[in-house]
């Protein structure tokens, strides 16, 4: 089967979300941090880090599956992604260092982007665009 072209809507709004992961979660931190709730801050910031970058590497996993385009080390990628986060979580449980729950909350961005990305999405149907 031939792959075909990309939808450069569908490519846009693959972008879009890919800007709402850092926002969200830098906004997030910013609330965090003038509540003086730093070790909050931190571990979300981390988090959302590692969502972002999630996001991207399972972009790539989606291409290399759908429209056959070549990824290099990808399972790699994905493997070292997530036994990051393990490891990370085991850290900040064990030894306290950052606050697990903030770090939870920003790997949680990109659900939260998505849902601002369906929000514009239903904006711009409403008026027209």
């Amino acid at each position: 089967m031939d792959p075909r072209a990309p939808d450069p809507d569908f490519e846009s709004m693959l972008r879009r979300i890919g800007g709402w992961i850092p926002a969200l979660t830098a906004g997030g931190a910013a609330v965090a941090f003038l509540l003086g709730r730093a070790g909050f801050a931190w571990a979300l910031l981390l988090g959302g880090a590692a969502a972002w970058l999630g996001y991207h590497t399972h972009c790539q996993l989606a291409d290399h599956a759908v429209a056959r385009r070549r990824v290099r080390h990808l399972w790699l990628k994905v493997l070292l992604r997530y036994g990051l986060i393990l490891l990370l979580l085991y850290v900040m449980i064990r030894f306290s260092l950052f606050n697990a729950a903030g770090f939870l909350i920003g790997l949680a961005a990109p659900a939260a982007a998505v849902l601002m990305e369906g929000c514009v999405y239903v904006i711009r149907h409403l008026r027209g665009n």
